[in-house]
């Protein structure tokens, strides 16, 4: 059989035939000729930039609880500074490097350390011992500029305090600070170009400690 044109020519036993044939129906059975189908739409393009627009807003809602939760820790850490109860501060100081996590190193900077720091005021010792061991871990979270500015004066005070608890506990504290790299003959350097204390100044604090009679004292002395 052939098909020419609309007119489809069949032999039969040598005898040709002309039937006519209706175009569409050629082109439905051969597949010559039929229109292309319309291609399938592609993408979800609307609803892809909707949920673009949905993630955005979850996470700039994520974002401002979190800030409003952190104002609100905030609020409660210096509520529990400024009350005269040493073992609620202990408390406080006991998960320090958590806090400081969790309120990020701008608000630890800003808020958390300074007002932190004020423990030192107080005659407990227990509150001074208890600051400087949480206190390193701090520092290797918010950085060796707050180390310089904030702790280590306090640290290389405290070296020198009555109470010989408070001198060992400082001193373990610069060990752990050393482990960690924060405290550096540079560091030391640093401290003693800011002019704050010289670095003959600090010798005469720490030099004593070697000869110093109590033993944890200078156990922590010859670890540094």
């Amino acid at each position: 059989a052939a098909t020419t044109g609309s007119t489809a020519v069949v032999t039969v036993t040598g005898k040709a035939m002309r039937l006519g044939v209706a175009p569409g129906a050629v082109a439905a059975s051969t597949g010559v000729g039929a229109p292309a189908a319309a291609p399938a739409a592609c993408g979800n393009g609307p609803l892809e930039g909707e949920a673009g627009e949905a993630s955005v807003a979850s996470t700039q809602s994520f974002d401002a609880e979190l800030s409003a939760l952190r104002e609100e820790v905030s609020g409660v850490v210096l509520s529990l500074v400024t009350i005269d109860d040493s073992a609620v501060k202990r408390c406080l100081l006991a998960d320090l490097t958590r806090l400081a996590i969790f309120m990020s190193r701008q608000a630890t900077n800003d808020v958390l350390l300074p007002h932190l720091m004020t423990v030192l005021n107080n005659r407990d010792a227990s509150l001074s011992i208890a600051f400087f061991e949480a206190i390193p871990g701090v520092c290797a979270f918010v950085g060796r500029m707050s180390f310089l500015g904030f702790v280590l004066p306090c640290i290389l005070y405290a070296l020198v305090d009555v109470e010989e608890t408070v001198v060992a506990a400082a001193l373990q504290s610069l060990c752990r600070l050393a482990d960690v790299g924060l405290l550096t003959k540079a560091s030391l350097t640093e401290i003693a170009n800011s002019g704050r204390e010289s670095l003959t100044e600090i010798a005469h604090k720490i030099a004593p400690l070697l000869a110093h009679p109590t033993s944890w004292v200078h156990m922590h002395m010859h670890t540094l």
